[in-house]
């Protein structure tokens, strides 16, 4: 791609020229993925699952660099807490497959890959709660075991409740869990109404490393709580936003 200065052009629309270019460049390498090294985002599940796990429950996952980035508003108790640099997730499938110890190929999305769910807004409300350390939940681990099955604010009724607002699952209609987020959102059909982003908690949808979006390669999907943009994302607004300057401006 040349750039070419024509001496028409006074230095105002040049710059929105110049603005014009950058900004479609870097769209669409974002897209394309020219110039990068074509390397997939990934995540490491904890040996065992993590120290709250049991049949089913709290997970706890390493994610690299660039998953890490997109964390935020974690709190303490569900992030950095079992290991430096994991986050505390929960499954949102029943019928899918996880190992422990295992890196991933990692995509974010907000519908289920296995049954093609999108995230409902009481199991991403009830995970938002979660990760802030606002949830009714022995975060604490007292006694010690608690967090994993002890009374019921515990990774094993979180995950049931979580799968049942999912449509996964059944017989959790008195779920203290379930209860709170139909509290919350006004009302049980609330909490299965598709979220759309609406707490800022996405689907991590996990792959055998090296075959991402391939159907026989799709394992467990997971949670994240990201209340921040994508660094490349975020890469933009700066630009994006002089751009509309440079345009009021003209």
């Amino acid at each position: 791609m040349i750039l070419s200065f024509d001496p028409i052009l006074s230095g105002r629309s040049w710059l929105r020229r110049v603005l014009r270019v950058l900004t479609g460049v870097i769209v669409w390498v974002l897209v394309t993925g020219a110039g990068g090294s074509g390397r997939a985002n990934q995540v490491t599940t904890a040996p065992n699952f993590g120290p709250y796990h049991a049949s089913a429950g709290e997970f706890t996952v390493l994610p690299d660099p660039e998953v890490s980035a997109l964390l935020g508003g974690y709190s303490p108790f569900t992030m950095n807490y079992v290991q430096a640099g994991t986050f505390q997730t929960f499954c949102v499938e029943r019928g899918e497959s996880l190992a422990p110890a295992t890196t991933y190929d990692v995509t974010i999305n907000n519908i289920t890959m296995f049954s093609g769910v999108p995230l409902s807004a009481g199991a991403a409300y009830l995970y938002q709660q979660f990760a802030r350390g606002n949830l009714v939940y022995n975060y604490a681990d007292s006694p010690v075991g608690g967090r994993t099955t002890a009374g019921f604010e515990n990774a094993w009724m979180l995950q049931n409740a979580i799968w049942f607002l999912m449509g996964d699952y059944s017989g959790q209609e008195s779920n203290p869990y379930v209860l709170q987020a139909a509290t919350a959102l006004g009302g049980v059909a609330a909490t299965f109404a598709p979220d759309n982003g609406r707490h800022q908690v996405s689907i991590l949808n996990l792959w055998a490393t090296g075959q991402p979006h391939e159907p026989q390669h799709a394992h467990q999907d997971l949670l994240i709580y990201n209340p921040v943009p994508e660094p490349s994302i975020a890469a933009l607004l700066p630009l994006a936003a002089l751009l509309m300057l440079c345009r009021r401006k003209s």
